[in-house]
């Protein structure tokens, strides 16, 4: 048992080692491991790729509308099966960060389910505004977005849960289902 270590210590098993393993990063010549969600090791704790996270990514949680990483998942440990979230094709911006075909695609609030706004894959494209599949509330169909409530001047068919401007003829608007 170590006191003092010539080169590194572990912090997971307390023993001196010669150097700390690809899944871990230094810090005070202790080996700490990385997060889970990290590919190819990481530089310090942080789940997100950066001077003090992962160098490459399982997977990800991205943002639908602008592709962008918020930060590193290991999707066996992260539910993205729809609701807030959606597993969806990974965008060709993200080839170099995330070593996952799949990433997680974080959904607009009112969403329930998305897609991406930008991909080169054949994902099908939302015709709504903010990529919603479906809506957890209502869907406006003078604004073509799902939202919490009706604004002024709409009213709601509550059966399909859809909100028209002004009292138009039901029968000639697309229904969301």
């Amino acid at each position: 048992d170590c006191q003092l270590c010539k080169h590194f210590k572990s912090d997971l098993t307390n023993e001196c080692v010669s150097s700390c393993f690809s899944n871990e990063y230094s810090k005070n010549n202790i080996c700490y491991e990385c997060s889970k969600s990290c590919a190819n090791g990481c530089n310090g704790p942080l789940n997100t790729i950066s001077n003090d996270g992962c160098h490459k990514c399982k997977s990800a949680l991205i943002d639908s509308i602008t592709n962008k990483l918020i930060k590193c998942i290991d999707l066996d440990n992260f539910k993205c099966d729809g609701g807030d979230n959606s597993l969806v094709n990974k965008p060709e911006d993200l080839r170099q960060l995330v070593s996952s075909d799949k990433v997680c695609a974080q959904c607009h609030e009112e969403c329930d389910g998305c897609h991406l706004l930008s991909s080169n894959t054949s994902i099908i494209k939302s015709t709504l505004k903010n990529n919603c599949l479906r809506c957890k509330n209502y869907l406006s169909t003078t604004r073509n977005e799902c939202v919490e409530k009706c604004d002024i001047n709409e009213y709601t068919n509550e059966s399909n849960r859809v909100i028209f401007f002004d009292k138009i003829d039901v029968e000639k608007i697309y229904l969301f289902e």
